[in-house]
């Protein structure tokens, strides 16, 4: 369980860096 906790936490984070580097490569207009 606790493994599948920091899996999670890794995809997490990988998904959060590339939100990041889209966020930065195409500002969003809000």
């Amino acid at each position: 369980m606790i493994e599948a906790f920091h899996s999670s936490c890794k995809i997490s984070q990988h998904s959060n860096r590339q939100q990041l580097r889209n966020y930065w490569l195409h500002p969003k207009k809000d």
